[in-house]
């Protein structure tokens, strides 16, 4: 840059500086503009509630929905979700629950009640639950070997059946070739219409077998069902037998109060664990299988689940920031902190986009100052009066904040 240059650049840099309607200098953070009553100060656009969701209970993740960033509002879907492990445990729970109550009515008719004229000898008691187990055992690997027989269809019975009904087919194509054969012949008088007839007769038998063998077939699979159906009726009644016996057993071996009032206990306690377990699934976040968003409005976040991975109440899936509580996190230098007060009024400016504004408050005040490059700043929180689509959390932003009375300072 040549002598010529340098001077023209310091007369316009003084003709500026003389001219009444020049823009003023941009202020630093935390700087005092006393031609305006405000300090001005650099801030960032900040959530003031995260809410890091979970699930209580065992669960699988069937979708995710969303990704980080994406804008979501209040009940849409979020993650879908696996419950069936939870569903059986509350089933589980439901079931002892059941038997724990008909135990705990047993109990309160007491041993003579009604419909009971005593209670068997222990040794009887225990004879008959013994026997009972084995029946149950044996009626269990029936039900096992029949259900197992109708899916593989590979008992003797089955494969003979399935044999017939395979080769009938072919059997019947055979005996309508001859027929077809014979026809011919007869026309030519190769042969007698006797032999005609009796492969006429054939195609006919090896229709009908190959009739009675889909019949026969589906015949045996309806009775296996059947069975099936009557050993599972029979292991209900067999376990619903078997925990009289227990509970009968249970009350000749234990003082009737004290087996009463734990019965009790135990009846509250499946209770409340069954409530517990309900209410698990019935949080503000989860909405059948789904789990949702409860703000209005939310940016989601640290998504740390996809497809296929396996939840438990320790992990967390994903966090919201609270787009309703949207506020200012401003840095103001210690030299002006004196003259900011709690309610003031502010301006705040996206640098984004410097022509919006919003309005707003100071909420709060650091007590204490923090080392920000070498400079001390005092952490002055700002609330957003309207706050709209445009401005994201994250957001750089200027503040202007009103010098005047208020609450006082920090």
């Amino acid at each position: 840059m040549n002598q010529r240059q340098v001077y023209g650049i310091a007369v316009l840099a003084l003709l500026s500086s003389c001219d009444p309607g020049a823009e003023p200098a941009p202020a630093v953070a935390g700087e005092r503009t006393a031609r305006s009553g405000q300090v001005e100060a650099f801030g960032i656009v900040k959530t003031g509630r995260i809410l890091d969701l979970h699930v209580e209970f065992n669960a699988s993740v069937v979708d995710v929905r969303v990704r980080d960033g994406d804008r979501v509002v209040q009940g849409q879907d979020l993650v879908v979700l696996d419950l069936d492990q939870s569903e059986e445990e509350i089933e589980r729970r439901r079931h002892e629950l059941r038997l724990a109550e008909i135990g705990l009515a047993g109990l309160e008719r007491g041993p003579a009640g009604e419909g009971r004229s005593g209670v068997p000898a222990i040794d009887q008691l225990a004879n008959r639950i013994a026997n009972t187990e084995l029946e149950l055992a044996q009626l269990r690997r029936e039900r096992e070997r029949l259900a197992g027989s109708l899916a593989a269809e590979d008992t003797p019975e089955a494969l003979r059946l399935a044999n017939e009904l395979e080769t009938a087919p072919r059997f019947h194509e055979i005996a309508q070739q001859e027929m077809t054969s014979t026809e011919g012949l007869v026309e030519r008088g190769s042969v007698s219409k006797a032999v005609h007839d009796a492969a006429v007769k054939e195609v006919v038998r090896c229709r009908q077998a190959l009739q009675v063998a889909r019949f026969a077939l589906d015949g045996w699979r309806q009775e296996t069902r059947l069975a099936l159906e009557e050993a599972e009726s029979t292991i209900v009644a067999k376990e619903g037998e078997l925990a009289n016996l227990r509970l009968d057993l249970e009350i000749a071996t234990a003082e009737s109060t004290t087996l009463l009032e734990t019965q009790r206990e135990r009846v509250s306690g499946l209770r409340a664990e069954l409530d517990r377990l309900r209410s698990r699934l019935a949080k503000g976040s989860i909405a059948g299988d789904r789990l949702v968003c409860g703000p209005a409005a939310a940016i989601v976040f640290d998504v740390s689940c996809r497809s296929g991975d396996r939840l438990s109440p320790e992990r967390r899936i994903l966090s919201l920031m609270d787009l309703a509580e949207l506020r200012v996190l401003a840095d103001v230098s210690e030299d002006f902190i004196k003259d900011v007060r709690i309610g003031a009024p502010a301006t705040i400016v996206p640098v984004a986009d410097p022509s919006r504004s919003y309005a707003g408050r100071v909420l709060e005040i650091s007590g204490m100052a923090v080392d920000k490059n070498g400079e001390y700043v005092i952490p002055v929180s700002i609330s957003i009066d309207e706050p709209d689509l445009f401005l994201k959390p994250n957001f750089n932003v200027d503040v202007r904040i009103e010098m005047g009375p208020g609450e006082g300072p920090g």
